[in-house]
């Protein structure tokens, strides 16, 4: 969990970035980060649910959102508490599957520019601009916003993955669910 907190800082520290270019290649590599992190706290997080419900099948077919639905009826009925807390973790990243795709088949992430019509690979723009000046500085700021946006972007999502990290945690941790079960 703590893997993915270096990540967030580095993306909240692109708003700074004076340098277009370096701002775009680390943003692509911070979110690349961020995914690597990501399914590796979804990794963890089903083996803790199958350590708890002993029920590896189904945890298995959790990876995989057809399947989901059955499994997780299954699972909730072995312990609903943290089954119910990796459905929210596992929900939270189906919103990068495409993404993650993307990028694990070797078409590595970019931040395009979509004009209308098409999209646009934002370096090659910034050549096509390298002798005008003002096209070339009114293209820079497009893209120095953009890189901020997809950074917040991540940032929040960074944000959510951890509080769902501990929701698991809080779930699998004997020791907690005892001490909160007294309290009701």
């Amino acid at each position: 969990m703590y893997r993915v907190v270096p990540v967030r800082e580095e993306l909240e520290a692109l708003r700074t970035e004076r340098n277009v270019e370096r701002a775009m290649r680390r943003l692509e590599s911070f979110v690349e980060s961020y995914l690597v992190r990501a399914y590796e706290l979804r990794e963890r997080a089903l083996g803790l649910l199958a350590s708890r419900t002993h029920q590896v099948k189904d945890v298995e077919r959790l990876r995989h959102p057809k399947y989901r639905p059955d499994a997780l009826s299954r699972l909730k009925s072995a312990d609903q508490e943290i089954a119910t807390a990796v459905e929210n973790l596992l929900s939270l990243l189906d919103d990068d599957i495409g993404l993650r795709n993307l990028n694990t088949h070797n078409l590595y992430l970019s931040l395009g520019l979509y004009t209308g019509s098409d999209i646009l690979d934002p370096y090659d723009a910034l050549l096509d601009v390298s002798d005008k000046p003002a096209s070339r500085r009114k293209l820079e700021t497009l893209l120095h916003r953009e890189v901020k946006k997809t950074a917040q972007c991540y940032v929040d999502k960074v944000d959510a993955l951890l509080q769902a990290v501990r929701k698991v945690l809080d779930a699998g941790d004997p020791v907690t669910r005892r001490s909160r079960n007294k309290d009701a």
